[in-house]
């Protein structure tokens, strides 16, 4: 049996290695199995931010027919009135009425319904970030007392 020189195993050892071509080919591969699934995430994302979207929806529809059932007469919009019954400013909105059927009854009891929106104590309850309030798809929303949805 011949033994191989050192000459020899050297050539061995690089032919055992990937080329730089064959490098290249693979990353190429692996940029573009790449560039077909980030869409799909993408989508993936999207979609579940619309399902917790319809969940507010939901969450909030039930919210309101159990405040309905509880006072007997679905909440307005917006209240407006004040102190000064000459100068009437923004109350509270339809937020204020079902927040404690949103399980936030900690802020429902702080609310003062005897002054204005802009009163301070209001003003800082109503900057609360609520997630039910918000859907996760609006970009306008900026995590301070946001208000994704409206009523009518």
């Amino acid at each position: 049996m011949k033994r191989a020189t050192n000459s020899e195993s050297k050539i061995a050892m690089v032919q055992a290695g990937f080329t730089l071509i064959e490098l290249l080919v693979s990353i190429s591969i692996i940029a573009v199995l790449m560039s077909l699934i980030l869409p799909a995430i993408g989508s993936a994302r999207e979609a579940a931010r619309r399902t917790q979207c319809l969940n507010n929806v939901k969450n909030l529809s039930l919210a309101l027919v159990n405040a309905t059932e509880t006072q007997k007469r679905f909440p307005a919009a917006a209240y407006w009135g004040g102190p000064d019954k000459n100068n009437p400013g923004p109350h509270h909105n339809w937020v204020v009425e079902i927040l404690g059927h949103v399980d936030r009854q900690d802020l429902a009891d702080r609310w003062n319904h005897d002054q204005l929106a802009t009163w301070p104590a209001n003003q800082k309850l109503a900057e609360i970030h609520l997630e039910v309030l918000a859907c996760p798809s609006d970009v306008t929303t900026n995590g301070n007392g946001d208000l994704s949805y409206a009523v009518n």
